[in-house]
C-alpha cells in the first residue's frame, strides 16, 4: 500500500515528500506500521478515508488540517482553518523562552496572536507555575486555542480577545512578552506555496496595508509600556535588521537575533531595563 499511495502523491509531491506523506497516512489512518503494510495482504481501496486524504493532497490542502493535528513541543495541537499551523522554528522561540527562564517561576506570561494556542500552552506544560495570558484577534483562532487548552488540561493560561494594532486601552505588566506575528510582505507572497496561500489565514500571514512591519513596532511600543523583563519575536528573516532597530527604537536594549536551524535570522530577544 506504500508504493501505491507514494506514486499516486508523486504527481504533485517530491519522490521523497511522497513516501513520507504516505507513511504518514498509514500510520494515521490505516493505523499500521510501515512494516505491517507491508506485510498485509490489504489495498488502499480498501481505506476510503486515506483515498479522500490523498485527494486533498493532492489539492494542495496541509497535511495537518488533513489529520487535523500537528506535533508541537511534544504536546499534540490540534488545528484546522481557523489558525496557522504551528512551525518547527516556533517551538526553538519556545526553547528559548524555557532555557532562560526558571521551572518553578511564577512568571507572568504575554502571548501575542496566539492562533492555535501553541506557544502558550508549551510554555504553559513547561512553567507550571507561570500565569499566561493569551491574545488574539480572531475569535476563530480563540476558539481554536481554548478547544487544545481543554484537550491538554492546561489551566494556567487564559485567552482574551485584542487587537494589538489597537491596544491603547490594555492594562497588564508581564515578565515576558512573546509573538509570532504576521508578517509576510506582499513581495514573499508570490514565491509562496499553493498549500499556505490557499489554506491558512491570510491574517495570520500578511499585515495589513504595505507595511510589512508594522506588528513588530505596535509590539515593541507596546512592550516598553507593558514589559517588566524580556520580549520575545518570531522574525521575518528577510527584515531582521530592520526589526532589530525597530526593538531598539522603543527603547529596549540588550538585543539579540538568532538562527534558527536553517541558519535563518528567524528569534529576537531584547530587554525593557527601564
Amino acid at each position: 500500500m506504500l508504493n501505491e499511495i507514494t506514486k499516486i502523491l508523486k504527481q504533485k509531491y517530491s519522490p521523497a515528500e511522497a513516501q513520507a506523506l504516505a507513511g504518514i497516512l498509514i500510520s494515521e489512518s490505516a493505523e499500521m506500521t510501515i512494516i505491517q503494510s507491508m506485510l498485509s495482504n490489504r489495498t488502499l481501496k480498501d481505506y476510503p478515508l486515506i483515498i479522500s486524504q490523498i485527494k486533498r493532497l493532492l489539492n494542495d490542502e496541509p497535511i495537518q488540517y488533513i489529520l487535523g493535528k500537528t506535533d508541537f513541543c511534544n504536546l499534540t495541537i490540534h488545528c484546522d482553518s481557523r489558525a496557522l499551523i504551528p512551525r518547527p522554528e516556533t517551538e526553538e522561540l519556545v526553547q528559548w523562552i524555557l532555557d532562560e527562564t526558571p521551572v518553578d517561576s511564577s512568571t507572568r506570561i504575554l502571548d501575542i496572536g496566539t492562533g492555535t494556542g501553541c506557544i502558550a500552552i508549551a510554555l504553559a506544560a513547561n512553567l507550571p507555575n507561570a500565569e499566561i495570558t493569551a491574545v488574539d484577534i480572531s475569535e476563530d483562532a480563540l476558539s481554536l486555542a481554548s478547544e487544545n487548552i481543554e484537550n491538554l488540561n492546561i489551566d494556567n493560561v487564559t485567552l482574551r480577545h485584542l487587537d494589538i494594532l489597537n491596544a491603547s486601552k490594555f492594562e497588564g505588566k508581564f515578565d515576558i512578552i512573546v509573538s509570532n506575528p504576521p508578517y509576510i510582505s506582499e513581495g514573499e507572497k508570490r514565491d509562496m506555496e499553493h498549500n499556505v496561500l490557499d489554506y491558512e489565514p491570510h491574517t495570520a500571514l500578511f499585515p495589513p496595508g504595505d507595511d510589512a512591519l508594522m506588528f513588530y513596532k505596535s509590539i515593541s511600543a507596546f512592550a516598553r509600556l507593558h514589559l517588566t523583563g524580556s520580549l520575545f519575536l518570531e522574525l521575518n528573516q528577510y527584515f531582521h535588521s530592520e526589526i532589530g532597530s525597530i526593538v531598539a527604537g522603543s527603547g529596549l536594549s540588550d538585543i539579540e537575533i538568532r538562527n534558527d536551524m536553517f541558519s535563518k535570522p528567524r528569534m529576537l530577544r531584547a530587554r525593557n531595563l527601564k
